[in-house]
């Protein structure tokens, strides 16, 4: 769990996970439409 979470804090830079989450639904609302 540990390594899980270091490495979703690398791949979004260290943004908390709500704030990734809709950076990350809102470009993929764009990539859909």
């Amino acid at each position: 769990s540990y390594w899980n979470n270091r490495r979703i804090c690398t791949a979004n830079g260290g943004l908390p996970p709500m704030v990734k989450r809709r950076q990350y639904y809102s470009s993929y609302q764009k990539t859909l439409s």
